[in-house]
């Protein structure tokens, strides 16, 4: 088996093997149970494409919110439109026109804020960067660029949309008239 080496008394594919349904000893290490532990600044970066998203929001709304003094108002969230490797401005065989960011800046920067105690203006930028998607075939779209904004999810008026019977997408609620299609 993969998890015996010498010297290995545990193996985390063994134990979530062996207990894959939530049950309370998973509640020690479930940060969404005790947001207010969290008493360091973080800086989350995500993409849109990438399988943690979810968690790296949550994570930030809450902590941003309940965390301890030193987190609660000092944590940062950039998303992008990478997978989990942000190294790269693809997806597939899309790339996203004004994407790119030097991945390695806000890191430093980060760590010589809050390691080092050296004032930067990082803690002065916006909360959030995120890259808001668009067309990759057409860059002067609404969308591909970069928004900056001090909440997440950031401020939104919902749209709703409908499927005519002619199969075609409108905002407009079909008629009274109108079969279902």
């Amino acid at each position: 088996p993969a998890c015996s080496w010498p010297g290995n008394d545990l193996c985390l594919i063994d134990f979530f093997t062996e207990h894959y349904l939530y049950e309370p000893m998973y509640d020690s290490i479930n940060l969404s149970t005790r947001w207010d532990s969290v008493n360091v600044p973080i800086l989350h970066i995500g993409g849109w494409h990438d399988i943690f998203l979810q968690g790296q929001t949550q994570a930030f709304t809450n902590i941003q919110e309940y965390g301890g003094s030193k987190a609660a108002g000092f944590q940062k969230l950039i998303i992008g439109p990478w997978i989990h490797y942000l190294m790269f401005a693809e997806y597939g065989e899309l790339e996203f026109p004004h994407s790119s960011i030097d991945p390695i800046s806000p890191f430093i920067s980060w760590m010589n804020r809050w390691l080092k105690i050296i004032y930067n203006g990082i803690e002065d930028s916006p909360s959030v960067k995120y890259y808001l998607m668009g067309d990759p075939e057409q860059p002067q779209g609404p969308g591909d660029r970069w928004i900056e904004t001090d909440s997440w999810p950031p401020d939104y008026e919902p749209i709703h949309f409908y499927i005519n019977t002619n199969g075609k997408l409108n905002n407009a609620p079909p008629s009274e008239n109108e079969a279902p299609d």
